[in-house]
């Protein structure tokens, strides 16, 4: 497969990631909506990135986002397992928060994130390759959610309406994430 159709998109619940800024890797799962066009049009890059993710050993502890109460009810965290096994591999985990498909909504919020980043400067070559196609000015790691209002997150998605206004993330010295290490 060269590419993910709109209909395909739609259709299925596809994993994909972005390089951060500062060379975190995060993965977000569709629940069946649009995909940034980089993605949508690289789906062989996708499928590649994704079975060697998945092939990949865990070695740190994941941590829980402390804030999904705000985005659903959890019966258990042992629903949440398989993000977890993600985050043991040191790969930030996003989950769309709306699940719908097409372009009604982009909004992700934080699942899971590692104790310790995978090591971007280890991984082979190819996979280094196709993540730098990725590479964005976003810092996933400060950012419990992804919506719409921030511009740069909405820029990625086509035919998606931006709001202007928008407050960049707060910045704390302390966060829920550091507190659990300090």
């Amino acid at each position: 497969m060269k590419e993910y159709t709109r209909d395909y998109q739609i259709e299925m619940d596809i994993d994909w990631c972005f390089l951060g800024e500062n060379r975190t890797i995060a993965q977000f799962t569709s629940a069946g909506g649009i995909l940034p066009d980089m993605i949508a049009s690289n789906a062989e890059d996708n499928i590649i990135l994704n079975d060697f993710i998945d092939n990949l050993e865990p070695f740190t502890e994941a941590i829980i986002s402390p804030h999904l109460a705000k985005y659903f009810k959890l019966s258990s965290i042992s629903s949440l397992v398989g993000y977890s096994s993600y985050a043991k591999k040191g790969i930030l985990i996003f989950d769309k928060t709306f699940a719908c498909p097409g372009d009604f909504d982009i909004t992700y919020h934080l699942i899971a994130r590692p104790a310790e980043f995978l090591n971007f400067e280890m991984l082979p070559d190819k996979i280094k390759g196709i993540l730098l196609k990725t590479q964005q000015k976003i810092r996933f790691d400060d950012f419990e959610k992804l919506d719409a209002g921030y511009t740069p997150w909405a820029s990625l998605f086509t035919d998606y309406y931006v709001p202007t206004l928008y407050e960049e993330p707060k910045k704390s010295k302390k966060s829920w994430f550091n507190s659990l290490f300090h």
